[in-house]
């Protein structure tokens, strides 16, 4: 499984650096309260997308913190008990 996860990924990012490559050409954008840009054509479509993949990322990282928090007192909750299970084996030793 891992092995085709890391193929799809050197296939996604060969197409991109074709992508990059072949898109080169300046393009101006002209967004009214911003001074004119002129940038790659692939930047201006990449680029975007990787503020939403990151944006997404970090709104997905912070909808999860409830999950992260209850396993992280899951796993205080287990090592406890785990210690005083020991302890009590401990003390039922002769």
């Amino acid at each position: 499984m891992k092995f085709i996860l890391r193929l799809i990924g050197l296939v996604a990012i060969v197409a991109l650096a074709v992508f990059a490559v072949s898109n080169r050409a300046p393009l101006t954008l002209d967004l009214w309260p911003f001074p004119t840009v002129a940038l790659p054509t692939y930047l201006a479509i990449l680029g975007p997308m990787l503020i939403g993949y990151l944006l997404g990322g970090a709104a997905s990282w912070g909808t999860a913190g409830k999950w992260r928090r209850r396993a992280r007192e899951a796993t205080r909750r287990a090592a406890a008990l785990e210690a005083e299970r020991a302890a009590e084996e401990d003390e039922a030793r002769p």
